[in-house]
């Protein structure tokens, strides 16, 4: 995964005109492979796994200046107090003490997939300036079309459920819609997150779209 994001980036700065225009070529002619890139400025940019041998990390003398931990913890780092325990520990005791005490910066995106995860405590930490995100800012209170609806999707019995649901909501939308508040209008509306709920259940909707890992105990 750590790989693929610094391969994402490298293809930025291979093929975003925009980007070009305002910063001018960046491309390396040395270091420039999908894991580990060098640009032409001197900034170095390398992909790192969880759990990896990240002491004495050094470019051109310098140590780190800017950490991202992006989706870093998976499904496996937190099924036992002890996996989630190691994956804080390797934060904390190896990958911190990289940079220089003072001047590294530490950004860490996620959801959380455990209340006693490593993001968890990433946001009870008072070094850190910590946001929760939910998909669903503010809901709409009309549980009763809503679940009229989803009725209408969920009968299993029906060829044209879809098609029914899809109906009942075209001709009740403003009042299914009044007051709803969703993070990302343009790639997640309402009725799309709804639908979401109904087809990956509540736990798994908690958990991904609304940040809350502790539901459901």
């Amino acid at each position: 995964l750590a790989v693929a994001k610094v391969r994402a980036i490298r293809d930025e700065f291979e093929t975003n005109a925009r980007l070009r225009e305002v910063f001018g070529d960046l491309v390396g002619a040395e270091t420039w492979n999908q894991g580990d890139i060098v640009c032409k400025n001197g900034v170095r940019v390398k992909a790192i796994s969880p759990g990896s041998q990240v002491r004495g990390i050094l470019h051109q003398g310098q140590r780190p200046s800017k950490i991202i931990l992006d989706d870093a913890e998976n499904a496996l780092h937190v099924q036992t107090q002890l996996q989630r325990e190691a994956f804080s520990e390797w934060f904390s005791r190896d990958l911190m003490p990289i940079g220089t005490l003072g001047a590294l910066n530490v950004c860490v995106v996620g959801t959380t997939l455990h209340p006693e995860s490593f993001l968890e405590r990433i946001i009870l930490n008072p070094g850190f300036i910590s946001r929760r995100y939910a998909a669903v800012v503010q809901p709409n209170e009309n549980e009763a079309l809503w679940s009229r609806w989803k009725d209408l999707l969920s009968d299993l019995e029906n060829a044209n459920r879809e098609e029914d649901a899809q109906a009942f909501f075209l001709a009740h939308e403003a009042a299914m819609l009044d007051g709803a508040e969703v993070l990302w209008p343009a790639r997640m509306p309402y009725l799309a997150l709804m639908r979401t709920l109904v087809m990956n259940g509540t736990v798994a909707f908690q958990y991904e779209f609304i940040c809350n890992a502790a539901f459901g105990g």
